[in-house]
């Protein structure tokens, strides 16, 4: 654990929720402004105070981004629905999906060659 995440503290800057999870301040801020969550009070003077759950968030989104390979909308999606995290409901997912495909070019297939026999 960083010396700075050590600390029993109530807010935390910009500057040390990037030093934490070791990510540049325009990344945090990009997040911040596409993920509603993520929106921080912000101090009499206007700079932003992150609490501890603010900063396990960024740990999550990071991780879904960095390691898991979602794009933010998805991060978005699988935050705002945990239920959606599961590697189950995913292979689920994906398994419909194919079928899914499946059955779709299935009628594309019987529709072309409809159409091929009305010329």
């Amino acid at each position: 654990m960083k010396e700075v995440e050590k600390a029993n503290k109530l807010y935390y800057s910009i500057s040390e929720i990037s030093k934490i999870i070791d990510e540049k301040q325009h990344t945090l801020i990009y997040w911040e402004k596409n993920l509603p969550f993520l929106k921080p009070r912000k101090s009499k003077s206007g700079k932003r105070r992150y609490t501890k759950k603010h900063l396990e968030l960024f740990k999550t989104v990071k991780e879904n981004i960095r390691e898991k390979q979602l794009t933010l909308a998805g991060t978005k999606v699988v935050m705002e629905n945990p239920e959606l995290a599961t590697e189950e409901t995913n292979e689920e997912t994906v398994v419909l999906s194919k079928e899914e495909f499946n059955e779709l070019v299935e009628i594309l297939q019987l529709m072309i060659m409809y159409m091929k026999s009305k010329k």
